[in-house]
C-alpha cells in the first residue's frame, strides 16, 4: 500500500467528516474503515496502513470533534450515537456492502457497536486496545452521569473562553504523557497525531489544540454493557 493519502471528507448536518484514503475503490477491493482513539485523529494508522497489501481501500475517519472533522453544534453533547452516526454516514458515502474495522481504543468499542446493529456489514474487527468494561458499578451509574451533564451545562454557562497555547515542543511531551494511563507513545507518533489537532497562533511561534472541548465528557448511552457482552451479541 503507498504511504501517501488522499485528504476527502463526508458532508453532514454540522458540517464534515474528515477522512483519509489509501488505494482505489473497485469490485475486488477489500474495504477498511479505520476509527482512532478517544482523543486521537485518523492520523493514527499513518504508520499502519502503508504495510498491508494493495488490494485493500481504506478509509480513515476523523469522529466528530477530533482532527479535521466539524464540532457538533453548541448545545450538543457527544454520546455513542455520535460515533455510530459518523460511522454511518460513511460507509453510506463510500458505498460500502461489506467492511472490516481496524480501530482503536475506543474505535474499538465503537466498532463493537457498530456490528452488534449491523453484524450483517461487518466481516472482521481488527481491535487494538479496548477489551475492558466499559461499565460502572451500578450503584455509581447515576453519579457518573451527573458529573458528565454538570459539566456540559457548566461548559456552555461559560462567558469568557481563553484558549490556552502551548509551545511545540511542550505539546509534544504532554500528549505523550497524557497517552501513559494506556501504552507508550513515542515523539514521531505524537507528532503525528498534532498534525491534525492543533493549528498555529496568529504569530506563528505556538499551538492550540483545536479538538472540541466537550468531548472531556462524553455522555455514555450503554452504561451497562461490556464489550465482551457487546462481542457476544455480535
Amino acid at each position: 500500500m503507498p504511504s501517501n493519502w488522499v485528504e476527502t471528507s463526508v458532508d453532514v448536518s454540522y458540517g464534515q467528516i474528515a477522512c483519509k484514503v489509501w488505494g482505489s475503490k473497485c469490485d475486488d477491493s477489500v474495504n477498511i474503515v479505520a476509527l482512532h482513539g478517544f482523543m486521537d485523529n485518523c492520523g493514527s494508522f499513518d504508520q499502519l496502513i502503508p504495510l498491508l497489501d494493495n488490494d485493500y481501500f481504506v478509509v480513515a475517519v476523523d469522529f466528530p470533534g477530533h482532527g479535521f472533522s466539524s464540532h457538533l453544534p453548541a448545545g450538543i453533547a457527544y454520546t455513542d450515537s455520535t460515533w455510530i452516526l459518523a460511522v454511518e454516514a460513511v460507509i453510506a458515502h463510500f458505498e460500502f456492502e461489506k467492511i472490516i474495522f481496524i480501530s482503536h481504543s475506543m474505535g474499538s468499542t465503537v466498532a463493537f457497536y457498530y456490528a452488534t446493529l449491523f453484524p450483517e456489514r461487518v466481516t472482521k474487527i481488527i481491535a487494538f486496545d479496548t477489551l475492558m468494561a466499559t461499565i460502572h458499578p451500578m450503584e455509581n451509574i447515576p453519579k457518573e452521569m451527573a458529573k458528565g451533564y454538570k459539566y456540559l451545562s457548566d461548559l456552555q454557562k461559560k462567558k469568557a473562553n481563553i484558549t490556552p497555547t502551548f509551545d511545540p515542543k511542550m505539546a509534544v511531551r504532554l500528549l505523550i504523557a497524557a497517552h501513559k494511563t494506556f501504552g507508550d507513545l513515542d515523539e514521531e507518533s505524537a507528532k503525528i497525531l498534532l498534525l491534525r489537532s492543533t493549528k498555529l497562533t496568529d504569530d506563528k511561534q505556538r499551538i492550540v489544540f483545536t479538538r472540541d472541548e466537550r468531548l472531556n465528557c462524553t455522555l455514555s448511552m450503554l452504561p451497562f454493557k461490556s464489550n465482551f457482552e457487546i462481542l457476544k451479541e455480535y
